[in-house]
């Protein structure tokens, strides 16, 4: 009986292929997972501005208190102490004009990203009611400056916009 043996030189093309095709497949999960992350942050960003935009229009006299802890909490840097500056006298006038709103989220997109900040552009409507009067349909448009914080983003900017 005869052995028959294969070339060296077909063993090492299909030995080097192997690697080729583990180290692609590698580089490809790499790949995979960096996108999935920066969706996943982008996602994130978004959540939180469209969190903050619905507290900033759905608001009571008795909640009003405790909606402005919960968007003080979500900002950062310059943007926090103006918030902080002026959230006294934006509730006491909400508390005494008897002002109600009911907020929504219309739309919402990022307008840019890089990974560690973030811009979203938001469309949002309330219907808004001031001492039992009728309500009025108002809307408005904001963009969201956000700068990522380990794993939580903070807005460190609003604005409306036309």
């Amino acid at each position: 009986m005869r052995r028959i043996t294969m070339p060296a030189v077909p063993v090492a093309a299909l030995v080097a292929m192997a690697l080729l095709a583990l180290g692609v497949l590698v580089w490809q999960a790499s790949v995979w997972r960096t996108a999935q992350r920066d969706d996943d942050r982008r996602a994130a960003a978004v959540e939180t501005a469209e969190a903050q935009v619905l507290d900033l229009t759905t608001m009571d006299p008795t909640t009003v208190r405790s909606k402005m802890k919960k968007l003080t909490a979500r900002l950062d840097g310059d943007f926090k102490r103006q918030f902080e500056g002026f959230s006294s006298s934006f509730s006491t006038a909400v508390t005494d004009d008897k002002i109600t709103a009911e907020g929504e989220i219309k739309g919402s997109a990022i307008s840019a990203y890089d990974g560690d900040s973030a811009t979203v552009l938001i469309a949002s409507a309330a219907d808004i009611g001031r001492g039992g009067q009728e309500t009025v349909a108002r809307g408005w448009r904001f963009s969201v400056a956000l700068e990522r914080s380990g794993d939580t983003w903070l807005i460190s900017g609003m604005e409306f916009v036309q």
